[in-house]
């Protein structure tokens, strides 16, 4: 079964990620259908990435607490996916971004044994953002659980804040590394997550992905056969000059695209359903 497809099957049975923004199925303290399974941070409907970092911290503190009080398989101990006999890990994150990045530092706070596993880099989200773009510390009447720096600052300033930190902590997070598969050890309580690069075994998996990386499609003639002229964002609009170009879409991101393409001397229209074409 396709990773996409095991993930469909965390939420609404008419859930599609490619054209859909469904939540998925949690409890009160973010477990998934799925025993031993938890989501947090974009996927969970937590897009800010101060409610992002404490919402890491938060489940890391429940994971602590609940394996603390879980009776441990000894055999499970005994061998990991790949025959070693190291000990099985207490967490396993999938996803580096805010909440991902926080549950790694709390859990390493709290003396749980964890690996964050990244396709990409982490907070690739944050490197998508387009060039100089604000970041706000919001909401302002919440309080920042992690030790993760933030405050109000630009997408710059806050990844070469975090990859320092990142550093000095010594973060344990395996980028460009994608899981292709989750399953549930037979007869244990534990996990074996696949990977492109190779196999581990985890008490507990914590799901801490974005929405990003399936990007929904517009689904008209000509999109699968020029794809290579089509952008799922503007890291660097002084990248595009003198050109014709549509930004898809009615949303602040779609509408900051546009206005920063359109200085940068590109004719740009900005086009989405429900407002029809408008020029910039």
């Amino acid at each position: 079964m396709a990773m996409r497809d095991w993930i469909s099957g965390l939420f609404d049975r008419s859930f599609d990620p490619a054209t859909a923004r469904r939540l998925p199925q949690l409890d009160a303290t973010s477990q998934s259908n799925v025993r031993g399974l938890y989501m947090v941070g974009e996927i969970a409907g937590t897009p800010l990435i101060k409610l992002g970092l404490n919402a890491g911290v938060d489940l890391a503190d429940h994971l602590a607490a609940e394996l603390k009080e879980a009776k441990r398989d000894p055999s499970v101990d005994k061998a990991t996916a790949d025959g070693s006999e190291d000990s099985v890990l207490d967490v396993l994150i999938v996803g580096a971004g805010s909440s991902g990045l926080g549950a790694a530092d709390r859990c390493q706070q709290l003396g749980l044994s964890y690996v964050v596993i990244e396709q990409q880099r982490a907070a690739q989200l944050i490197r998508n953002f387009t060039k100089g773009k604000p970041l706000f510390a919001e909401p302002q009447a919440v309080e920042l659980k992690s030790r993760l720096w933030f405050e109000e600052c630009s997408k710059e300033q806050l990844l070469c804040k975090w990859e320092e930190q990142i550093r000095e902590l010594g973060l344990r997070i395996n980028e460009f590394e994608q899981v292709t598969d989750i399953r549930r050890r037979s007869d244990t309580d534990s996990f074996e997550v696949v990977t492109d690069k190779g196999k581990y075994v985890a008490r507990r998996v914590m799901l801490a992905i974005g929405m990003a990386g399936n990007p929904r499609k517009l689904r008209v003639e000509g999109e699968t056969e020029f794809a290579e002229r089509i952008s799922q964002n503007v890291a660097d609009p002084d990248e595009w000059h003198d050109r014709d170009l549509v930004v898809f879409g009615a949303g602040d991101v779609a509408c900051e695209a546009a206005v920063v393409l359109a200085d940068r001397g590109n004719r740009v229209a900005l086009a989405a359903p429900e407002i029809g074409r408008a020029h910039v």
